[in-house]
């Protein structure tokens, strides 16, 4: 599921699949659990994987 793609983040989208459940994102395989989101992009996030 892409989301997104008509934002200004849309750069970072095309390389991340939004995983709604459980706020994660998984990115090229790996799985990002992010604090907080804002339209500049990521805030806090940790990687794991």
């Amino acid at each position: 599921m892409k989301v997104g793609e008509d934002s200004k983040n849309k750069w970072f989208w095309n390389a991340v699949d939004f995983k709604p459940q459980r706020g994660s994102l998984e990115v090229r395989g790996a799985n990002v659990n992010f604090f907080s989101w804002s339209e500049e992009g990521p805030g806090l996030f940790f990687v794991h994987g």
